[in-house]
């Protein structure tokens, strides 16, 4: 029934041009409408609006996986055990909040080896599936894939921050709950919607984390990536949490008029009827994406073995991207229909495409480090035997590493400046970090240098630039002879100097006018004498077909006999495969 459903939609779509309404009406026109409907979400989401309820009951810090999840612990889970994945966690911090006497949720500070200096920090959310049990079984299994998506993150030095959904994985059930003088036993998920303010204890445990990591390591922006239940928590908490700079919902959720079965229906938070007759979905995907430089993503999988398998680009997303751009944030929301994703999980392919955007459309906006020119042009063009001083304008302490092109630069090992003498993309970054996570910005050194070379055509001596030529005789500037061409006049060596905008040449290789071939006519011997050189110079004689009959080489005399026929011969001398001059022989 579903597939037919979506192949009528489709068609419609098709047929009317994307159709001419949304599955949701967005019934956001300005900015300030954003505000008033956020302040109305987070109303209707905790008791007292804006006001911190939650306490943070412990912290216990410094714990290591195989204390906090032994394996006799992990046999409980149907032989699941903790595995052992994490191959680049250093530690973890268990801190457990109270959000109402009796009720506690546990969220779990994951710590890397090697952090990098941007002081993002991830938040991902497991949802309902448990963060820290991963099925060796994986094929016969819809568990998510948590560890290997955490571990890719810690690898990349980001300190990452597990959370599950409330009463799922290691939150304590059953609990005892008082509200208003009755007392409530929780032992499932949906027994949570007996109180008063059930989504309350989705969200208060995100903010309350975002807020322990704000006051403690001073952090300003996070990023939120959520699976399945945790990608529902993930669009909510972002569409009203400005702190949130890029979300990614996997799995998570579609419009409630496309929910055409009771696995697309899902828990009772994704359809609590209370709450999605005020705001409905396209209106929190729009939320979560809006404000300068924020980036809602949201991810579904082709052949999800669970529920939310749809094209949001032919229903949705068309008309969320819409309101965005009238709104002045185009660009913000973006879909992406994962084929390579078979079940339930966060592909390795979208991981690493929500890693891509989050490397080159965040961090590369919050770099730590900058470089700067410190020459006084501040140019960024380098000339001959010119240098330009690079230095790092903030540094921390971390061992740097800086790199041209991608290739280090071992010469400046851990040196908080370089000179930069050859053109190239410059950048340092801490060598420790995998995956080329820059540290600074990039410099683009470029070369204008320039190399004049001479050719020769009949009696005249042309330059390979059209201008900002100096002709020289024997390395002397000639008065007004700046042109393209010249003519030789006085024996001699000739050569030109480029110069343009930003550099100056060096010299060319000379034409030498100083030749001596003689005697001429000859009846055969002839002896070349080349007066201004002690160089090793290639011979080559011509017939006046142009079929080279002789080739030798010579320093600064030498004598040759042309055993060829009477006849017009033509001399060249060569300087590394460069003609510097040429002789008429007259052969009798």
């Amino acid at each position: 029934m579903k597939k037919v459903f979506t192949l009528i939609i489709s068609m419609i779509y098709v047929l009317h041009g994307m159709a001419q309404t949304s599955v949701e009406t967005i019934d956001i026109e300005t900015s300030a409408q954003i505000d008033s409907m956020q302040d109305l979400i987070r109303d209707y989401i905790w008791p007292n609006g804006k006001d911190d309820s939650a306490t943070v009951a412990s912290i216990e810090q410094n714990l290591t996986p195989e204390r906090e999840f032994p394996t006799e612990y992990a046999e409980a889970y149907t032989k699941e055990r903790y595995s052992e994945e994490f191959t680049h966690l250093k530690s973890m911090d268990k801190m457990i909040l109270q959000l109402k006497p009796g009720f506690n949720n546990v969220t779990y500070l994951l710590h890397p080896k090697i952090r990098n200096n941007f002081n993002i920090p991830i938040i991902y959310h497991g949802g309902h599936g448990g963060i820290f049990w991963e099925d060796i079984y994986l094929s016969n299994s819809q568990r998510p894939n948590s560890i290997s998506v955490i571990d890719f993150f810690l690898e990349k030095g980001f300190d990452v921050i597990a959370i599950e959904m409330p009463l799922c994985g290691a939150n304590p059930t059953p609990i005892q709950v008082n509200e208003n003088g009755n007392s409530y036993s929780l032992s499932q998920h949906s027994d949570i919607f007996q109180l008063e303010k059930p989504f309350y204890y989705f969200f208060e445990p995100v903010r309350k984390t975002l807020n322990f990591l704000e006051r403690k390591y001073g952090s300003k922006k996070f990023v939120m990536i959520g699976l399945s239940g945790g990608g529902w928590t993930t669009t909510i908490y972002s569409a009203i949490d400005s702190r949130i700079a890029q979300s990614y919902e996997v799995a998570g959720s579609i419009p409630m008029p496309l929910r055409l079965n009771s696995s697309d229906l899902g828990d009772e938070e994704q359809y609590y009827k209370d709450f999605y007759d005020r705001f409905n979905y396209s209106t929190l995907y729009t939320l979560a994406a809006h404000g300068k430089d924020k980036l809602h993503y949201q991810i579904l999988n082709v052949d999800d073995n669970c529920c939310f398998n749809l094209d949001g680009n032919n229903y949705w997303a068309p008309f969320v991207r819409q309101k965005l751009a009238a709104l002045g944030d185009p660009g913000n929301y973006r879909f992406y229909y994962d084929p390579f994703s078979t079940m339930h999980k966060i592909s390795s392919v979208a991981t690493d495409t929500i890693y891509s955007h989050i490397k080159n459309d965040l961090l590369a906006k919050n770099m730590p480090y900058s470089i700067r020119l410190s020459s006084n042009s501040h140019t960024d063009i380098i000339c001959r035997e010119k240098k330009i001083h690079l230095s790092v304008s903030s540094h921390t302490g971390d061992k740097l590493q800086w790199y041209r092109d991608n290739e280090e630069l071992t010469e400046y090992e851990d040196s908080t400046s370089i000179l930069a003498d050859r053109p190239g993309k410059y950048y340092v970054k801490s060598p420790n970090i995998s995956d080329m996570l820059f540290l600074s910005d990039t410099v683009n050194i470029q070369s204008t240098d320039v190399q004049p070379f001479i050719t020769i055509k009949d009696d005249t001596l042309f330059s390979s630039f059209t201008s900002g030529n100096q002709w020289c005789l024997d390395g002397i500037p000639m008065a007004n002879e700046r042109g393209n061409w010249i003519k030789p006049h006085a024996r001699g060596s000739y050569s030109i100097v480029v110069k343009n905008k930003y550099c100056v040449s060096q010299s060319s290789l000379p034409y030498i006018y100083d030749i001596l071939v003689y005697p001429i006519p000859t009846t055969g011997k002839i002896t070349i004498r080349c007066g201004t050189t002690s160089e090793k110079l290639d011979i080559e004689v011509y017939d006046i077909n142009g079929r080279i009959i002789l080739r030798d080489n010579m320093e600064v005399e030498k004598s040759i006999n042309l055993a060829a026929r009477k006849g017009i011969y033509f001399l060249k001398l060569l300087r590394n495969e460069t003609v510097i001059g040429t002789r008429k022989i007259l052969l009798l």
